[in-house]
């Protein structure tokens, strides 16, 4: 089965390993939490650091299940391990609406009103691509900027 990402919103992600062994994420399940702090809150330490196996297992067959619905050939599949882990991404605090974090279309973390794409300095350009979705976009931008530079390059040569 080949790896899939279904990224038009809160869904899920499926990796092949080979060998019959996949990882995979659910947002409704793993994206449990935002933070702003550069601290963990107290509240997410027992779910990052100390959750028992059972917990873990637990979580890991709602991923499944979750998952199962837009690739249903998994409902066949047993979860062995489940790891947690936090994510750091590039927020801007004044925009995200943290009652709807996981509906694309009215805000939170699935929407963003940047690009990511910067030029910190001259010739050294930067596609964070916040979201896949945002891919072809970004490239519009990365093209534009790279033939604006060979445009001024072939002027200052010309001269």
């Amino acid at each position: 089965m080949p790896s899939m990402f279904f990224c038009m919103g809160p869904f899920c992600m499926f990796s092949n390993k080979g060998n019959r062994v996949g990882m995979l994420t659910y947002a409704p399940e793993t994206n449990m939490a935002v933070s702003t702090s550069e601290e963990l809150e107290p509240e997410f330490e027992h779910v990052f650091f100390n959750l028992s196996e059972n917990e873990k297992y637990a979580k890991g067959q709602k991923i499944l299940a979750g998952v199962s619905k837009y690739i249903p050939k998994l409902k066949q599949a047993k979860v062995t391990k489940v790891k947690l882990g936090i994510i750091q991404t590039f927020v801007d605090e004044d925009t995200i609406d943290f009652g709807f974090k996981h509906d694309p279309h009215v805000g939170g973390i699935y929407k963003r009103n940047y690009s990511g794409v910067e030029e910190p300095r001259s010739g050294y350009i930067i596609n964070a691509c916040m979201k896949l979705l945002y891919c072809f976009d970004n490239a519009e931008i990365v093209k534009d900027l790279i033939l604006s530079k060979s445009a001024e390059g072939s002027r200052t040569e010309s001269n």
